[in-house]
């Protein structure tokens, strides 16, 4: 009976996932932050089929440590961008899987002005909207430059502090 259940194991492929990054889910700490005071979480699940993720291994020689997570406020259009430490692969296949937890800082409200130009607005005005609603764009890059999918996560921001 043991030799069956060695057997059975040694037919079980492990997961195959492709070269390149793939974002499988993004998810945030808190659905909404108070303005321009409070920052949340994102908790950002990915596979990478060869293992390249992250920086390069400490002591290696021109290790990479460039930026390869960027998440983009589309407000803004332009990405914070973050190092993702390096992440070895687990066993005897390059394939790895995980998530990240990155801490994310506050972000302000934004409204169109008369004009429609869209204005930061730090301060609670009574004459503005209660919420903004952010969209942010998330995307990781290998060591060997593949980009990954992007997946767009919102989180509204509380621009006026209501008494309760």
């Amino acid at each position: 009976m043991l030799l069956i259940l060695i057997s059975l194991n040694a037919c079980i492929k492990p997961d195959e996932f492709p070269p390149e990054p793939r974002l499988t889910s993004v998810s945030v700490s808190k659905n909404s932050i108070k303005n321009n005071s409070e920052g949340f979480t994102f908790y950002i699940n990915f596979e990478d089929g060869d293992g390249d993720l992250g920086s390069s291994e400490i002591g290696a020689i021109e290790a990479d440590t460039f930026s390869n997570l960027y998440i983009t406020d589309t407000r803004y259009d332009y990405p914070f961008e973050y190092t993702i430490d390096h992440i070895p692969p687990q066993g005897s296949v390059d394939d790895i899987s995980g998530e990240l937890s990155v801490n994310y800082p506050s972000s302000c409200c934004i409204f169109n002005d008369a004009n429609m130009i869209p204005k930061e607005s730090c301060i609670p005005d009574s004459l503005k909207p209660d919420f903004d609603t952010i969209y942010f764009d998330i995307q990781m890059r290998d060591r060997a430059y593949n980009f990954s999918n992007i997946i767009t996560q919102a989180i509204q921001v509380r621009c006026q502090e209501k008494d309760e």
